[in-house]
């Protein structure tokens, strides 16, 4: 996830303007992962800067990222194509 992103939906959080926030990642054609943000412990997340592209391509960039375990996560796969 973005830092960028996390930061301003903690800080909604932290400041009681929203309950709680969820980070939805999809994983290949199968899997989505489900995230609490408010659930997730600030002290225990990794920031890197990761390579990214765009759907456009204008070139390769890095962007600072948070990392979070995938044990936070409520995991569904897909089967059967449902």
């Amino acid at each position: 996830m973005e830092l960028d992103k996390y930061n301003r939906m903690t800080e909604l959080i932290d400041n009681n303007l929203i309950d709680s926030g969820i980070y939805a990642n999809f994983f290949g054609d199968d899997y989505l992962y489900i995230y609490n943000l408010s659930r997730i412990d600030k002290n225990q997340i990794s920031i890197i800067n990761a390579p990214v592209t765009s759907a456009e391509d204008n070139g390769r960039r890095n962007k600072t990222m948070i990392e979070i375990s995938t044990e936070k996560a409520q995991i569904f796969k897909k089967e059967n194509d449902k």
